[in-house]
């Protein structure tokens, strides 16, 4: 995302409370939390998410993955919706 200007999408993951006030952006950089190497020029995949507060260390690293597919599963639908308007 490089107009950091624009409010990032909002996300609660399963099991967190949604009624908790998303005060919280998390930074996702989808080639790690997907497991994929980094390109040799150092560059990086990353989007930005608003969150409820996720305190505890070992749950914000479990959480990198539910964020990765969450995203994933967004960006796929968009493709799909945009495919099916050119169809119609």
């Amino acid at each position: 995302m490089l107009d950091q200007s624009k409010v990032p999408p909002a996300y609660v993951p399963p099991g967190l409370d949604a009624s908790v006030p998303m005060t919280w952006v998390a930074v996702v950089d989808m080639l790690r939390a997907t497991g994929l190497p980094s390109p040799p020029d150092g560059g990086s995949l990353r989007t930005r998410i608003r969150t409820v507060p996720i305190r505890s260390r070992r749950l914000q690293a479990e959480m990198a993955e539910v964020f990765a597919i969450a995203v994933c599963r967004d960006v796929l639908a968009q493709l799909q919706q945009a495919a099916a308007e050119l169809v119609a």
